[in-house]
């Protein structure tokens, strides 16, 4: 069979098309990287640049500029003690500022610094989660602790390659998306070119091996693009903003002050990149399903389409459809890319009982549909061949 399914990766997409598809991607990941690198610089009311990237980012990278957020820190920020605007200085200010929004920094005292994690607790409460009305009682209570389970003093320092990574990651998976969305198309749509149909017919075994052998080259080119993809935009990103911070926790980034899921930006990395396969895999399962039953490139790639167009449409804000969102819309390959807002939103599931990280249940579901969907195309590829190979009988 593994020769069945070399032939059958050959068909589908050549070396060719795979070279320009990577070719593609490593622009676009040079280019995000260019771009987020510019967004370092600083410049004056008129337009110049009074602070490069690279000097920011050079200065910012350096190890005596990450330190433990105690309360003698936290003083030293409010008392202006460091008053320069590179990056690690501007990072730690915003950090205490979001903690205490209604609070000019002037107004904060060494009593507030002491009680600055139990300030970041109560801020989560009141802000971001029990005014928003999608939480019971009881989830807030599982949040908030575990939210206070954030190891104190917490660390902060520099860590823009995994920021600008993890942040990247979500729209490079998009166009991965889309891309297989069109090569995946002839893996059952299609007249193969190959004497591949006659072996199926003519061999005991063959109509079986056939069948499996379209499925494993289809998910075999999926990985391929997946994790070329994701190891050139990796390269592309730490190749110019370092590996720094990797062991640093989410929270240290304003950006996910209040995330609940205390954990480093390397393990962040890790779960988006297993979120994106799984994402990459629903899709190539739906993808495979609709072309077993239109067995017309055609007739699937306009399906394919129509599905596209309901993921861009149907509504995917928690904080204003969320019975759609949390039941529907976050189970959607193009949705689950939107890595972000499983660490922000702190959303859960509470399933009998239990209660699950949104993104940990959004896998499970997934995959389990996944799992459903290759069996529907086994079988429906396996009913489809079994009529032409009654055809082929009945008019011999």
């Amino acid at each position: 069979m593994r020769e069945i399914v070399r032939v059958e990766c050959k068909r589908i997409l050549n070396i060719k098309t795979l070279g320009l598809i990577l070719i593609i991607v490593l622009a676009i990941s040079i280019f995000s990287s260019v771009n987020n690198f510019t967004s370092y610089n600083l410049y004056d009311s008129s337009g110049k640049v009074v602070l490069s990237a690279k000097d920011n980012l050079a200065e910012s990278k350096k190890s005596d500029h990450n330190k433990a957020l105690d309360s003698e820190a936290l003083m030293d920020v409010i008392n202006g003690v460091d008053k320069s605007n590179y990056l690690y200085n501007m990072n730690t200010i915003r950090v205490v500022l979001s903690t205490y929004n209604e609070k000019h920094i002037s107004e904060m005292t060494k009593e507030d610094m002491d009680h600055f994690y139990e300030q970041r607790i109560a801020a989560l409460e009141t802000g971001a989660l029990r005014p928003l009305g999608i939480f019971t009682d009881e989830q807030i209570e599982h949040l908030l602790s575990k939210a206070s389970q954030l190891e104190a003093p917490m660390q902060v320092g520099y860590a823009e390659g995994w920021k600008n990574l993890n942040n990247d990651m979500a729209d490079l998976l998009v166009i991965i998306l889309m891309i297989l969305s069109v090569i995946l198309l002839p893996v059952f749509g299609g007249t193969a070119k190959t004497n591949m149909n006659e072996l199926c017919l003519s061999t005991k075994h063959g109509k079986s091996i056939f069948i499996k052998a379209k499925m494993i080259a289809g998910l075999e080119i999926t990985s391929l693009v997946y994790v070329a993809s994701v190891f050139i935009l990796t390269i592309a990103q730490l190749s110019v903003f370092g590996t720094n911070g990797y062991n640093l926790v989410i929270q240290s980034d304003v950006f996910y002050l209040f995330s609940t899921y205390n954990i480093t930006f390397l393990e962040q990395y890790i779960l988006n990149v297993v979120m994106g396969y799984t994402a990459v895999l629903f899709m190539t399962s739906i993808i495979f399903l609709i072309t077993v039953i239109t067995e017309q490139i055609i007739a699937g790639g306009v399906l394919t389409t129509f599905f596209w167009i309901m993921m861009f449409t149907l509504p995917s804000n928690l904080f204003t459809s969320v019975g759609i969102t949390h039941n529907l819309s976050n189970f959607l390959p193009y949705n689950m890319t939107n890595f972000n807002k499983f660490f922000r939103n702190n959303e859960i599931y509470e399933v009998f009982g239990q209660m699950i990280p949104s993104y940990l249940w959004v896998m499970i579901v997934t995959l389990v549909i996944t799992a459903c969907l290759t069996v529907a195309t086994n079988i429906v590829a396996d009913l489809k061949i079994s009529k032409k190979f009654e055809i082929i009988t009945y008019r011999k």
